[in-house]
Order: C-alpha cells, then structure tokens, then sequence
C-alpha cells in the first residue's frame, strides 16, 4: 500500500467513526435532517468503500457498543465464544499491551467479571488512546451516567471535552460539578486545573481566582481524602501557573518548594519551577531542568535548555542523547528544529563533521524555514564559513512560560 492509499485509508475510517457516532446520536434525538442528508450518505458510502475489511469490523463493533449509551446492547454470541477466565486473562493481556482495538473487541462479549461503567470507562480510555475525543467521550459520560458519584469519569470527560476545545462547555460541566461534588478533593483541583485551563484559551476576568479558589479547597481537602499522586501533581504545577499568572510569582515557588519536598522525585513538578525560574534565574532554571530529567519529565524543553548550556560551556558528551529524547517528546516542528540545530553545532564544533552537520541543518530548515538564527548557521555551513550564531542562554517573559503551561499539562494528563 502506497503512503497516499495508507492517508486515503485513514481519513475515510476517520470519517466513518464520526459519522458513525453522528447517526447514532441524530437517530436518539429524533433528528431526520441529518439521517436523511444525502451528501453525507454519499461521503460515506465513498468512505466506506476505502475502508480493509478489518476497519468495517470496528465501525460495526462501534455502532453496536453505542446501544450501550441507551441500555440497549446487544451480546455478542459467536462460535468461537471465549469462557470467563479465558476473556478476563484476554482483557488483561490486551490493557497490558495497550492494544486498544483488541480490548475493545473483548468488551463485546459483555464479560461477566468486570462491571457495567468499567466497561464504559475502558472503552472511553480506549478510544481516546486511538485519537477519537468526541466517542471517548460519549462512553466517559455513559460511565459517569451509571456511576455518578465518580469524580474519576468525570475527570475524563472533562478532559475530552478539552481536547475538542469546547471551552463554553467545558465551564458548564466545571460549575455543575464542582457544586455537585463539593467535598470530593480530587474535583475541586480537577475543577480548578480546568478553570485555568479555560482561562488561557479563552481570557476573561476573574477566572483564574475562581481557579485558585477551587484548588485551595481541594488542596484543604486533601489529607482526609485519597488522591492518586498524578492528580496532585498536576494540580500543584497548575496553581503554580495561576500564581504566576496573576504576577505571584514568590508565592508559586514557595507552593511547589513545600510540595517539592513531598514530592521529590515527582519530574514535572521540578520542570514547573524550572520554567518560573526561567524568568528569573538561569542558574536556577538550568539546576531544576537537570533534576526533570534526571527524574524521566515527559517535558522537551527542560532537554533543550540544559542541551543549549552544555553547548555553551563546550560540554560536548551528553549532549545528541539529550537531543535526540527532546526530539522523541516534542509535539511541534518549531521545537524539533531547535534540537537539530544543535546536533548541527555539535558536529561541526566537538567532532568536524561537516557531512553530518550539513544535514542535520537542513532536517532544522525544513522543520522551522523562517527560523533566521537556523537558516543563517545552515547558510554559513554550505559556504564552508565559521563564525555560527549560538543559541542563547536567555531569560524568558511570562508570557512564553505561559505558554508552556500547556505542555506541562500534557505531560502530567492522562487520556
């Protein structure tokens, strides 16, 4: 299969999964308009003529789990009927593996060990993993419809509807429940984490002091109750951020000082006070980016930094493996160019290697073309010049690190 047949493939099974939750929820609402379009029929018989036969077993398994949205399912009954244990050691092995589509399949046959939500829970985290937030989060909130009382699946759901970036639904969803469950610890930080969220997507004033209102409650919560240490830490970072938005910047490093020492091998709560630090100390932004990834942060820019100092200092040693993992994280071309860059500088400066170096300048150019400091290195390397341009070690502005809020986030999220 050719690379364009492969894309062909994946956005019409892409298309078919939309539609697929889109006629199921247009049939529960009685909404003829859309089941009666016949562009979008058309779009999707197209759709559906692309798809293996193996995609059309898991659109039809899809359109049978949603009669579960309802309390309709049907039982799946085949001939080779897996018994009890053989489906639980099945279901296990699948989650072990995080083999998404086989976990999905194994739920069809409505195991008897394993509760109702569980099952609606798994198949929301399932689809979530395959990249399909909106049917995620049709199974979270069935889920959180059977089991109400869970801040867990409504902590999921919320953080579906962030990815669609429905931030007006979002805040709904944060005051219903953040009334509802108000003395449940792990909300109110999930609430206050939220509401900071909504405030740097979508600004208005107030919000992040009710975010900070709602993680001081939670965090006050916090001895009497259980909370699993991934959701503290996030919830630490994010207070730290609401702090730093809202010029305290004292007050966030003295927070994540005290939780720091409780949690002291927690990653991205050092890369955190890293990022803070990086508006106003270098040295000390450089020391806590060295303890993330001392301690494995799932956060590329704590690997760029401290590559940029050893660059500096002419430390040559660590320097491709600190790349070559901060490539491995990074979500954006502009950050992956960053760290060729480098590798360029490291080849030509520790080990002359003009062949190599070109290269990795020109991986740098394609990723970032309007990067000047990139193209004018790139440029003196083709004319066999010297003098390159070296990547600063700089201070920050609030604003950046805000930005980079959102992928501390993403580090510390789960689906």
């Amino acid at each position: 299969m050719s690379s364009m047949e492969f894309q062909q493939r994946k956005h019409a099974f892409d298309l078919c999964v939309d539609d697929t939750l889109n006629v199921f929820l247009a049939r529960e609402k009685g909404a003829s308009e859309y089941l009666d379009d016949d562009l979008l029929a058309e779009a999707h018989a197209r759709a559906w003529g692309l798809l293996s036969e193996e995609q059309k077993k898991e659109i039809w398994g899809l359109s049978a789990d949603l009669y579960a949205l309802t309390d309709n399912e049907k039982v799946v009954v085949t001939d080779d009927q897996p018994d009890d244990q053989t489906l639980a050691s099945m279901i296990n092995d699948a989650y072990e593996k995080q083999d998404w589509r086989t976990l999905l399949r194994c739920f069809r046959f409505q195991p008897v060990s394993v509760e109702r939500e569980t099952i609606e829970y798994m198949r929301g985290r399932a689809w979530a993993f395959l990249g399909f937030p909106r049917v995620s989060l049709a199974f979270y909130d069935n889920a959180s419809r059977i089991q109400p009382a869970s801040a867990t699946y409504r902590y999921f759901a919320m953080n579906q509807v962030k990815k669609l970036g429905d931030w007006e639904e979002l805040q709904r969803r944060c005051e219903r429940s953040a009334i509802e469950m108000a003395d449940d610890a792990m909300m109110q930080l999930v609430v206050g984490e939220l509401y900071h969220d909504i405030a740097m997507n979508k600004p208005k004033p107030g919000l992040d002091m009710i975010a900070l209102e709602h993680l001081d409650r939670g965090f006050q919560l916090v001895p009497s109750q259980n909370v699993r240490e991934s959701i503290l830490g996030s919830a630490v970072a994010s207070r730290a951020f609401v702090l730093t938005n809202l010029q305290r910047m004292d007050d966030a490093l003295q927070f994540l000082d005290s939780w720091i020492k409780k949690l002291p091998k927690n990653a991205e709560l050092r890369s955190t006070r890293g990022l803070i630090y990086l508006t106003l100390d270098y040295a000390k932004a450089i020391a806590d980016f060295e303890e993330a990834i001392r301690f494995g942060t799932a956060l590329a820019l704590p690997y760029l930094e401290v590559a940029k100092n050893m660059l500096n200092q002419r430390h040559y040693k660590e320097i491709e493996g600190l790349c070559r993992k901060g490539i491995q994280l990074s979500h954006r071309d502009a950050a992956r160019a960053e760290f060729h860059h480098l590798l360029g500088l490291l080849e030509i400066l520790s080990k002359q290697n003009e062949w190599r170096s070109q290269q990795e300048f020109i991986r740098a150019t394609g990723l970032a073309p309007f990067n000047q400091a990139i193209r004018n290195n790139e440029r003196l390397m083709r004319e066999g010049s010297r003098g390159f341009t070296m990547p600063k070690k700089m201070l920050r502005s609030l604003d950046e690190i805000m930005q980079s809020r959102r992928d501390i986030a993403e580090a510390m999220s789960v689906h």
